[in-house]
């Protein structure tokens, strides 16, 4: 029985003659046995690398660099990235990325109406500095979004992508804020799973606190004595989105400093602007007593008007869940030693609406008389109600689980309310502003995360195809525009397998294949699916050219033969069958017609290597029963037959994916000697990661794609790049995008350009 060769991974194990693998029970034979030895092939080198050895070269490797990005966006974000939504009355909308590439913000941006996900750039003027960090995203409720970096704020129309940037980094203070030290999360129960500071911050640092509306943000600098107790910061500076800045100038030990964690912590009404600040009633006890101010400035000139204190005491430990409606009439605050949270009228400090709810306050409309506010409900579910601020009634009530209405800080799962609190932004979808027993959704769906499974170019170069997890979608190969999205109704499971995908000649249908989980036949026309098939019986599965099927390879216990799948067929029927029990019939490549298909047989008997036509029969056999095992088919990564039907062979020959071999076998029949040329190189596992679409193998390159420019090169398509193998000089050669590959890449046929698919959006490269 022949078996495949395992090495050490330890490169001194691969120090061996290749005497020594005549020794290697690899014979061919019936019965697995009792055959002569195998016979190196010209080109084989008679040394194996080791230490020191030269007689192998290395891969060459040529990194290269995007030469242009295009991101794949949905508006739910996936884990990790940025949450926070914004939404208008007709659309929501997310900061998808920055890139420093082309110095832009990316928004994903989803239309109510059409129910369209779509997404569009905006590019930065040069007096933005380069974003170091995440954006942060301030709260949303307007066509404006206020975006920030330390102390450097963007002002960002949706309408017509214009920027408005104020403020510049701050070299004397820290880039990055400091986290802050949680005790819990916000949870269902009055003061259950309270998020409580470690203390303010000793090195300074920045917070903007954007305004509902986005029509201005406030940038804070607060530094904290700790040995002293005081605080040694000063002012803030308020900017609108015209571009103007005006100082409010107060003292932060005197007055105190607004709540850390909220945006919505200051107001702007006519002339005057308001700050909510919360101030310690003994020095340095931030859990105790605390009392709260409003600071009202002159909006032209920012000097301090007044400083109302409101005579009750307010609890320390929820001093950063404390908000101000975007007028500065009112605060939400929960006094000390009490559970309710109350809406708080300015001035008067009248107390009027109240909630049993931690971290009660969800957000308010823009212009500041509609609150929105969470209540207990049922140990399942919590009230999510809208209400009107001036005299405490309900203007909708509707319920969302516990578990939705948790988060702290920048991971608050509301995000954004839109004017007459019509809908509510969220981590998990958009709910519409009506009374309802559980909430209604405007949109809705699980935030997945773009996980490419296999990607494509069609024949003519002009479009790439790309398998996700969730969907198909189609691109422009010259614009990157995105033409076609076909959606699956259920996402695959995360860490799916693709099996193979490709276009029709025409460019008009795409066939999908994944491991376990079944065959997909889209019509790029009408944006739909048009056959599935179920899981296919076996592996190895490779598309027919006009997408009228699949062949798989069965099992070796079943029989190992070639199968068929048709579309509108209930069952498999065999396309070749296998000469030997416990041979499996693979087929490593097809022409471009569907009428000459290269097939090997790996296991027990003898090694086949062979083409057959379309009904199945053999027409041309390559004489390799005498030739190394891991030299022809039994280990081949892909194959192609070129146009005067030599077949071109890459293999693992060493099984611990440290060597690379190319085969080239003339089509002679009975030839004792048809390898016309063998050469190798010494790769490492991370210079070609990823895995076989035939299966396993040392090396475990994904050769996902194949441009073949002739029987003297080809063009193959793995996670690091593209790896061109050119017959004629007896040469590999690496482009590589990365040396830890994480994606799927396809190359074009038409021009000299690869494209790669991550879990952040694509890139394209230019070959070398």
């Amino acid at each position: 029985m022949r078996h495949q060769f395992t090495a050490c991974l330890v490169v001194m194990a691969l120090v061996a003659s290749f005497a020594f693998l005549g020794t290697v029970d690899a014979q061919r034979g019936p019965g697995g046995g009792g055959g002569k030895g195998p016979k190196a092939p010209p080109g084989l080198p008679k040394k194996l690398p080791g230490k020191g050895s030269k007689t192998i070269p290395a891969l060459q490797i040529n990194d290269v660099k995007p030469d242009g990005e295009i991101g794949l966006a949905s508006l739910l974000p996936a884990s990790g990235e940025q949450m926070r939504l914004g939404i208008t009355e007709t659309m929501a909308y997310r900061l998808v990325s920055y890139s420093q590439t082309s110095h832009s913000f990316r928004f994903a941006t989803l239309d109510f109406a059409s129910q369209k996900q779509s997404q569009f750039d905006v590019p930065l003027p040069k007096s933005v500095k380069p974003f170091n960090l995440a954006p942060r995203v301030c709260f949303g409720g307007s066509e404006t979004c206020i975006v920030s970096q330390q102390a450097q704020v963007c002002f960002v129309s949706l309408k017509d992508k214009k920027v408005v940037v104020v403020g510049d980094i701050d070299s004397k203070a820290p880039l990055k804020e400091a986290a802050p030290t949680v005790k819990g999360r916000k949870g269902k129960g009055a003061g259950v799973g309270k998020a409580v500071e470690a203390g303010p911050p000793t090195g300074g640092e920045y917070r903007v606190h954007g305004l509902a509306g986005g029509g201005y943000a406030l940038s804070v600098l607060r530094n904290y004595d700790g040995k002293n107790k005081k605080w040694i910061s000063t002012d803030a500076t308020l900017y609108s989105s015209a571009g103007k800045a005006v100082t409010l100038k107060f003292d932060h030990n005197e007055h105190g400093v607004p709540p850390r964690n909220k945006d919505s912590v200051f107001g702007i009404k006519g002339d005057e602007a308001y700050l909510l600040t919360v101030r310690p009633q003994k020095a340095g006890n931030f859990k105790a007593e605390t009392e709260i101010r409003v600071l009202v400035f002159d909006l032209k000139t920012g000097a301090l008007k007044e400083a109302q204190t409101c005579p009750d005491v307010w609890g320390g430990e929820d001093a950063d869940t404390f908000m101000m409606t975007p007028t500065g009439d009112f605060f939400v605050a929960q006094p000390w030693g009490k559970y309710d949270r109350f809406v708080t009228a300015r001035g008067t400090w009248k107390q009027g609406y109240k909630t049993d709810y931690y971290d009660a306050c969800v957000g308010f409309t823009p212009d500041g008389a509609t609150g929105l506010f969470l209540g207990n409900n049922t140990p399942q579910r919590a009230f999510l109600s809208a209400i009107a601020l001036a005299d405490g009634k309900e203007v909708w009530k509707t319920t969302v689980t516990h578990e939705q209405a948790q988060g702290n800080a920048e991971d608050e799962p509301f995000t954004s309310v839109c004017a007459q609190a019509k809908a509510v932004a969220t981590h998990f979808g958009i709910i519409a502003g009506k009374t309802a027993d559980e909430a209604e959704f405007i949109f809705k769906g699980e935030a997945v995360s773009f996980e490419p499974l296999a990607m494509t170019y069609d024949q003519a170069g002009k479009q790439i195809a790309v398998l996700a997890t969730d969907r198909v979608f189609i691109l422009d190969a010259k614009s990157h525009a995105e033409t076609r999205t076909i959606s699956f109704e259920k996402a695959l499971n995360k860490g799916a397998q693709a099996e193979c995908i490709n276009f029709n000649k025409a460019g008009d249908k795409l066939l999908a294949c994944v491991k376990n989980a079944g065959v997909w036949l889209f019509d790029l026309t009408a944006g739909n699916i048009i056959a599935t098939l179920p899981a296919v019986g076996g592996d190895h599965v490779r598309a027919l050219p006009d997408l009228s099927g699949v062949l798989f390879t069965q099992s070796a216990a079943e029989g190992g033969n070639l199968m068929l799948q048709a579309f509108g067929q209930d069952k498999p029927t065999r396309f070749y069958r296998a000469e030997y029990e416990e041979v499996q019939a693979i087929c490593l490549w097809n022409d471009e017609k569907g009428e000459s298909f290269l097939v090997t047989e790996r296991g027990m008997g003898e090694g086949n290597l062979f083409l057959v036509n379309k009904k199945g029969e053999k027409t041309d056999v390559y004489s390799v029963k005498e030739i190394e095992a891991r030299l022809v088919g039994d280990n081949a990564v892909t194959a192609f037959v070129a146009k005067n039907k030599t077949c071109v062979l890459i293999n693992d020959i060493d099984m611990g994916g440290t060597l690379l071999n190319c085969t080239v076998i003339a089509p002679t029949k009975d030839d004792p000697d048809p390898v016309t040329a063998s050469f190798q190189v010494t790769i490492k596992t991370e210079e070609l990661g990823g895995r076989s679409t035939y299966g396993a193998t040392g090396a475990s390159p994904y050769f996902a794609g194949m441009w073949v420019g002739d029987d003297k090169s080809a063009y193959l398509a793995c996670p690091a790049g593209v790896l061109t193998v050119d017959t004629g000089k007896a040469s590999f050669t690496l482009t590589c995008w990365n040396r830890k590959p994480a994606g799927v890449v396809a190359v074009n046929p038409r021009s000299k350009e690869f494209f790669v698919a991550g879990s952040t959006g694509m890139s394209v490269y230019k070959l070398k």
